[in-house]
C-alpha cells in the first residue's frame, strides 16, 4: 500500500511540476510550490496543534500569492504522533494571512472534535482559557490566550459566525486558528486530500478535477473577504 500510494503521488508531483505554473495563470499574482511557506517552525511557534514537535509530519501542496492586497501563504500538511496506535492530530492546510496590525499576544482556537484534544501544552505557555458568552461555540471549540482583553476584541459575534462558516467552505470536521504577531493562520481539518489532481485511473484531461483544485483555492481567498482583512479595520 506504502508503495502504492508512493507512484501515485510520484506521478501527481511530476504532473503538476510541469501544469501547476499554467493553471495559476487563473489567479493573478499566485503560485505554486512544493516547499512549505508555512514552515514546521513556524506552525509550531503560534502553537496553533498540540503535540507536533514530536509528531511525524509531512507536507505536500504550497501556496503563496497576495489577493486583493493581503499575502496569502498556504502548506498543505499531515501531522501524526506515529507508533503503533497512531493518532491524526492535523490533516488538512494551514492558510496564512497577514493582517493590517500586530497582535500583542497569541490566541489559540482549537475545535473539540477533531485533532488531540489536549490543551495541557497551552497551560504550559502561561496561555489561560477564554469563556466566551456564545454558548455554542464553546462547545464546538476552545480558546486559550496570553492576552485576555485582546482575545475578546478579535473573537466577537461577528469573528465568530464567520469562522463557522469556515468548516461548511472546506467540508470540514473542524477548524484550528491562530493569532500571533501579524497574521492569522486558519487551519481547516478534512479527511481527505486537498489540491489532489491527477489519478492514475482517470485521463488528465478530465475536466472536474481542474474544477475542484479551483474550487479549493477559491474558498481560501474568499476568507480575506469573509474577514475584511483588506480593511483597515482588520475584523
Amino acid at each position: 500500500v506504502l508503495f502504492w500510494n508512493w507512484i501515485q503521488k510520484s506521478f501527481e508531483r511530476k504532473l503538476k511540476t510541469e501544469i501547476m505554473p499554467y493553471l495559476m495563470k487563473a489567479f493573478q499574482s499566485f503560485y505554486w510550490q512544493d516547499t512549505p511557506p508555512v514552515t514546521h517552525e513556524e506552525i509550531s511557534k503560534i502553537k496553533i496543534f498540540s503535540r507536533i514537535d514530536s509528531a511525524r509530519k509531512s507536507f505536500d501542496d504550497c501556496f503563496v500569492g497576495k489577493y486583493r492586497g493581503v499575502q496569502v501563504a498556504i502548506s498543505e500538511c499531515h501531522y501524526e504522533t506515529g507508533g503503533k496506535n497512531s493518532v491524526t492530530i492535523f490533516n488538512g492546510a494551514v492558510i496564512k494571512l497577514k493582517m493590517n496590525k500586530n497582535f500583542s499576544g497569541i490566541t489559540v482556537i482549537r475545535p473539540t472534535s477533531v485533532g488531540w484534544g489536549n490543551f495541557l501544552d497551552l497551560k504550559k505557555y502561561k496561555m489561560n482559557k477564554v469563556e466566551l458568552e456564545d454558548v455554542k461555540f464553546n462547545e464546538k471549540y476552545t480558546v486559550y490566550s496570553t492576552d485576555q482583553v485582546e482575545s475578546r476584541y478579535l473573537l466577537t459575534p461577528t469573528f465568530m459566525e464567520r469562522f463557522e462558516n469556515i468548516s461548511l467552505a472546506f467540508s470540514s470536521s473542524g477548524c484550528f486558528c491562530s493569532f500571533y504577531g501579524d497574521s492569522v493562520y486558519i487551519a481547516p481539518y478534512v479527511s481527505g486530500d486537498l489540491f489532489k489532481l491527477f489519478s492514475l485511473w482517470k485521463p488528465v484531461t478530465e475536466s472536474k478535477q481542474f474544477q475542484v483544485l479551483f474550487e479549493e483555492i477559491v474558498s481560501i481567498l474568499e476568507l480575506v473577504d469573509h474577514f475584511k482583512l483588506d480593511t483597515r479595520l482588520g475584523l
